[in-house]
């Protein structure tokens, strides 16, 4: 340390979330934050803090390798490390596992990062589809990037053929964020009293199944409102059986959501004011039993006026584009929750003019599926995050132009979306021929909406090959 560093920092850091932190090392998660860079952005995870400081350990030609999460190449806590990283032109060579599994008794996904102390002029990356192969031979997809081509934003490091046309729509100059709004959905922090399961229905009554007391109850069927959870019901084009139910115990106006008073509530909807009273040990411990009389409320009261809208749902978690349409306005959905119980409401802005139809028909696209493989965090079995951050940089085409092809082009998708959504309302087939040909039936409309979407980008014949063949695996 008295002679200007070390010549090697090499390790496994930590992989640990500051919100557990902030429970039993409340002053060490400030520290952290005052004293390194890498830590001044959101909840953090502490591996980025091991880096920067692994970097300060090194004497002038010193080198650092690390295995660690890749999430900070895209997450937004990330951005302080990766500006960190590339205004120094720390980058020498980055080895990236994706969903590949390095550690056998642990779920993480890793990439070797090594750095130098002194500037590099670009950085070597090796992208591992097979990692018992690239243990063996050391094979993987391999490129090379000049330091000025990286920067602090979200690290989408594309090799091959892919890269060609990963820049071509990396150029469109409009974006999801450009055209819409996303919102999360409800964050209850008790979903398993709020959100129940309909058993069945007996005129203005409906009986459900709670996991918090393990029972049926019987509810006001005009106070439940029909619940999505994210990957379990959000499909693309619809949804599942969407049996679920949500109690939402709150009155919205045109401007205001307003907690329903516990008297009215009792008058009014009994049942289910029966029912919360059952679980009330349960709801009162929440934000550390600093509800009071409102402890039967949600903890977080955010979107409660969005959601009886149409809009486009995503769950947070799918193997490829999986984007629905809500038209009526009908359905709630959870913002959080685990195994991709998330959600998110996609809702053009009062300025755009486009159809909604048009954005989901290029949401569901191949060539969405495409960018997000590339764009999105990916995770084993091939599933990719849906996060705000990946879904509001989808770049788009405007449906109207001076072209009156791209107008003809745009409407033609916006008749082929209606006839997935009208396929995919049907009930499913009695006998396996029905449900054979609904299913073609399908694919050839799918098929359609995937080339006019080529069309309206300009993808040559080649660049589509790229795009088909990088995602034939997807099943749709």
């Amino acid at each position: 340390m008295q002679s200007d560093g070390f010549d090697a920092v090499i390790g496994n850091p930590p992989y640990i979330r500051i919100q557990g932190m902030k429970e039993w090392a409340p002053v060490e998660v400030e520290f952290y934050k005052q004293r390194y860079q890498a830590a001044s952005r959101g909840n953090y995870d502490i591996y980025v803090v091991f880096v920067e400081r692994g970097l300060e350990l090194l004497n002038p030609t010193g080198l650092l390798g690390f295995i660690l999460p890749h999430k900070f190449f895209n997450a937004q806590y990330g951005e302080p490390l990766r500006t960190l990283l590339t205004k120094g032109q720390h980058l020498s060579q980055i080895v990236h596992f994706g969903s590949q599994q390095v550690f056998a008794t642990a779920t993480t996904y890793t990439c070797l990062l090594f750095l130098g102390k002194d500037r590099r002029r670009s950085c070597r990356f090796v992208q591992v589809q097979n990692l018992n192969e690239w243990i063996a031979t050391g094979k993987g997809e391999r490129g090379e990037l000049l330091a000025e081509e990286i920067n602090g934003i979200a690290w989408s490091i594309q090799l091959g053929p892919a890269a060609k046309v990963m820049k071509r729509l990396a150029k469109t100059s409009l974006k999801i964020k450009d055209v819409a709004h996303l919102f999360v959905g409800l964050q209850t922090d008790a979903d398993e009293v709020f959100i129940l399961d309909e058993v069945k229905r007996q005129g203005e009554k409906v009986l459900c199944a709670s996991r918090a007391t393990g029972k049926n109850h019987w509810l006001e069927a005009d106070h439940l409102k029909p619940f999505l959870k994210g990957s379990l019901d959000i499909r693309r084009y619809g949804f599942s059986d969407a049996a679920k139910r949500l109690i939402f115990p709150y009155r919205n106006t045109a401007r205001e959501s307003q907690l329903i008073p516990s008297g009215d509530y009792a008058k009014q909807y009994p049942l289910t004011w029966e029912y919360l009273l059952e679980n009330r040990p349960r709801l009162v411990r929440r934000a550390k039993g600093t509800l009071g009389p409102a402890w039967y409320g949600y903890v977080y009261r955010k979107n409660h006026l969005r959601f009886e809208q149409p809009k486009i749902l995503a769950p947070s978690i799918a193997l490829g584009a999986c984007f629905a349409w809500d038209e009526a306005g009908s359905y709630y959905f959870v913002g959080s929750g685990g195994g991709g119980g998330g959600g998110y409401g996609i809702v053009l802005t009062p300025e755009c003019c486009w159809s909604p139809l048009y954005l989901l028909g290029v949401l569901n696209s191949a060539l969405t599926t495409f960018w997000l493989q590339r764009t999105s965090t990916v995770f084993r079995g091939g599933y990719l995050a849906l996060n705000r951050q990946y879904i509001e940089e989808i770049p788009l085409v405007a449906p109207t132009d001076h072209s009156s092809n791209r107008r003809s082009d745009a409407y033609r998708l916006q008749d082929m979306v209606e006839q997935m959504l009208a396929f995919h309302a049907q009930p499913l087939g009695r006998t396996a021929h029905e449900q054979s040909s609904q299913s073609r039936q399908i694919e050839v409309i799918d098929r359609e909406i995937d080339q006019l979407v080529y069309k309206l980008y300009g993808l040559t014949d080649d660049e589509i090959r790229i795009v088909e063949e990088a995602t034939a695996v997807i099943a749709k």
